[in-house]
């Protein structure tokens, strides 16, 4: 795993890794779990390679996107191409030349096509190594709405000891972001939340600005045909509003940003993946872990958001690691079941 820290920050110590098998420990740079044997990848991070007859084909559609869309301004751009017999029928009227936005409209939807399938091609084959390496495999699905955001395209299905973990991605307003998440069965109600330290975040978590922007949302979830539900999810965030949460270490108290519902079960959590934790830094990358598990629910949901579309392998074996880690110490000390539904959310 590469170790990503800030400029002038020391790297943390290598950490033990969790095998995804039988969860032993397992000391940095070992090949097999001692444990149970089962072979311990090695995963770097992983690089773009699309298609170059793909590359090259978005690239000439946008291009020739861009050109018709000029010449619908101003025809003469094809006088400088040698074809003035087209600027003068452009030119010659507006029929003609509202008949060229279908030609336009055509190409920009053909260089979107090829962009999306070059992404999705990137991101199989990036995802690929990630998966073999936690026993699963990358599924295309189909695009769904979920909550305002769309989902689906490809994803991953891996099971870590008793819990099953899924890689996915999600699009909201356009802007992509990474999921890796597991279901839980809650046996305690316990909410959590970990997140880089920001001086905005911080301001709109706190009690005095956040406590008023989610009694506004409060307010305009009154009367809605699925008031209930709205209601219920503004009470479950109602805990990242409060008071920010110090377990005591400087470097993590200074990285990050941990609001829960109980303090003391958080430092205790905590505490034990300070390392992991610090080494998922980045500059310039947003990125949560979260868990919110509510008894009255039945179920519960441990997941690592990170904005982009996470391409790096290595990343996504770190982001496992801290979510196994974290699985187990829940379940030691009872704020969830020893295994997962078998499908989530």
């Amino acid at each position: 795993m590469s170790e990503t820290t800030y400029a002038g920050t020391p790297a943390p110590a290598p950490t033990v890794v969790v095998c995804a098998r039988c969860g032993g420990a397992i000391d940095p740079g070992l090949e097999r779990c001692p444990t149970c044997g089962a072979p311990q990848p090695h995963l770097r991070p992983s690089a773009d390679a699309p298609s170059p007859v793909a590359t090259v084909a978005g690239g000439l559609a946008g291009a020739l996107g861009i050109l018709l869309s000029v010449a619908w301004v101003w025809p003469d751009v094809f006088r400088l191409l040698h074809l003035g017999w087209l600027a003068d029928w452009i030119g010659a009227s507006t029929a003609h030349r509202m008949t060229l936005m279908i030609p336009i409209t055509i190409t920009f939807v053909m260089a979107q096509v090829l962009q999306q399938r070059r992404t999705l091609a990137a991101t199989r084959q990036a995802w690929t190594p990630f998966a073999r390496a936690s026993g699963g495999q990358v599924e295309a699905v189909p695009r769904r709405l979920e909550a305002g955001a769309w989902t689906g395209g490809l994803e991953v299905h891996a099971r870590a000891q008793r819990w099953l973990l899924t890689l996915d991605t999600t699009t909201d307003h356009s802007d992509p972001s990474t999921r890796l998440r597991c279901a839980v069965i809650p046996r305690r109600d316990f909410h959590l939340a970990v997140m880089p330290q920001n001086r905005v975040l911080k301001a709109l978590t706190s009690p005095r600005i956040g406590g008023f922007l989610l009694g506004l949302g409060a307010k305009a979830a009154a009367g809605s045909p699925d008031e209930a539900a709205r209601r219920h999810a503004m009470e479950e965030l109602a805990f990242v509003v409060g008071p920010a949460i110090e377990i005591g270490e400087p470097e993590f108290d200074q990285a990050f940003l941990t609001k829960s519902d109980d303090a003391t079960a958080a430092r205790a959590l905590l505490g034990d993946l300070r390392g992991p934790l610090l080494a998922l830094r980045r500059p310039g990358t947003w990125w949560q872990l979260s868990l919110t598990a509510a008894v009255a629910d039945g179920r519960g949901l441990l997941e690592y958001r990170e904005s982009g579309v996470v391409r790096d392998a290595a990343r996504l074996e770190a982001a496992q690691q801290v979510l196994i880690r974290m699985l187990q110490h829940l379940a030691e000390a009872g704020f969830i079941a020893e295994d997962s539904p078998a499908s989530n959310p």
